[in-house]
């Protein structure tokens, strides 16, 4: 059997809380930061983020 080539990880998101412990300890993190998290808060999932 051939071993995969790729692989997709899925992380999914709990909580929409923009203000937790964790958001602030990965505000920085790469690639998916505090503020790209807010974009797709705002733009996908379409909750408005305070």
């Amino acid at each position: 059997m051939q071993m995969p080539v790729h692989q997709a990880l899925i992380y999914p998101v709990a909580s929409n809380n923009i203000v937790s412990f964790s958001y602030e300890e990965n505000r920085n993190a790469k690639p998916l930061n505090k503020a790209m998290m807010l974009w797709f808060i705002q733009n996908i999932v379409e909750i408005k983020a305070n």
